[in-house]
C-alpha cells in the first residue's frame, strides 16, 4: 500500500443571528449588611443582540503505510458567548 493524503476544509458563516438575552437587574438603595432584596426593585430586561456566527474546520490525514498514519485537525467557532480554537494531532502506529 502506498502513501495517501486527504485534506478537507469546511466552513459556515451566519449572515444574521439574534439572541434575546434576559437579565435580571436590581435597582435599589445599597444598604450596609445583609438586607433583604425588595422584589419591587427587580426588573427583567431583554437585551437583544445580533451577531455573525462562524465555523471553520480543517482536517488533514496522511497514511504513510499500512502501519503508520497521522491525522491533524483544527476547528474554530465564533458564537455570541465565546470564540473557540480546537487543535488535535494523532499519530497511529501498528506494532504488529
Amino acid at each position: 500500500m502506498g502513501e495517501s493524503q486527504n485534506i478537507s476544509i469546511t466552513g459556515n458563516y451566519g449572515v444574521f443571528a439574534e439572541i434575546s438575552n434576559p437579565n435580571i437587574y436590581y435597582f435599589g438603595p445599597e444598604t450596609p449588611g445583609n438586607a433583604p432584596i425588595n422584589t419591587e426593585n427587580m426588573v427583567l430586561l431583554f437585551n437583544t443582540e445580533t451577531y455573525n456566527p462562524v465555523e471553520l474546520k480543517f482536517e488533514y490525514s496522511n497514511t504513510f503505510s499500512e502501519r503508520t498514519s497521522i491525522n491533524l485537525s483544527y476547528q474554530y467557532q465564533k458564537t455570541i458567548f465565546f470564540d473557540s480554537h480546537f487543535v488535535a494531532f494523532n499519530l497511529n502506529l501498528k506494532l504488529y
